[in-house]
């Protein structure tokens, strides 16, 4: 399934002159129904609301999910406003999307958020928004990760959003829980 968003002739060429991002949606019943705990194959951006075989006015682009975000945007008389940040996610953005040795997780593999490495960070609840899919790894951010063991890693979570994460910031999910727990269980059954 396909998520479209029309946009205006600005950001179509922003987005095709691959300078715009994220492609912002505020906050809504309507947008929250549509993006929440869904996962999309790919974006559809369309300059305003072109016919199917219309080629020129379309980019097809990968799902790479979203954040929810506080902005100010002249769009919205450069208010305050929750929105949601959809990613716009080009093929070479130097994103691993297959496995690679050394990496300290595998793609598809199953996580749990533990926290933040960074403790001014703020934690998640504890609760099912915490799990997620590993979708790929990313050595070119320019945050200091290191190929092949250290790339920050990208996780679909659970409540739909794609979140980046450093490997210390999470744990391989066994048995539909995280790890930690199930061999906390299994030492206390030992004794």
């Amino acid at each position: 399934m396909n998520l479209t968003l029309p946009v205006k002739a600005q950001y179509f060429r922003d987005i095709q002159n691959r300078t715009k991002r994220e492609e912002y949606r505020l906050v809504t019943d309507y947008w929250t129904k549509r993006l929440q705990r869904r996962i999309y194959e790919n974006v559809i951006i369309t300059l305003g609301y072109p016919r199917r075989d219309d080629t020129e006015r379309r980019i097809a682009l990968p799902w790479g999910g979203y954040e929810i975000k506080t902005i100010t945007h002249p769009e919205w008389n450069n208010k305050p406003v929750k929105v949601f940040a959809i990613a716009i996610c080009w093929d070479d953005n130097f994103l691993y999307t297959t496995d690679i040795d050394e990496a300290p997780f595998h793609i598809g593999q199953n996580v749990f958020f533990y926290g933040p490495s960074d403790r001014s960070a703020p934690k998640r609840e504890l609760d099912e928004e915490c799990y997620g899919t590993i979708k790929c790894y990313d050595y070119d951010s320019g945050v200091g990760q290191s190929y092949p063991a250290d790339p920050m890693i990208g996780v679909m979570m659970n409540d739909g959003t794609m979140e980046m994460y450093w490997k210390e910031e999470l744990i391989k999910v066994v048995d539909d829980r995280p790890y930690y727990f199930t061999a906390r269980i299994v030492q206390r059954g030992a004794s």
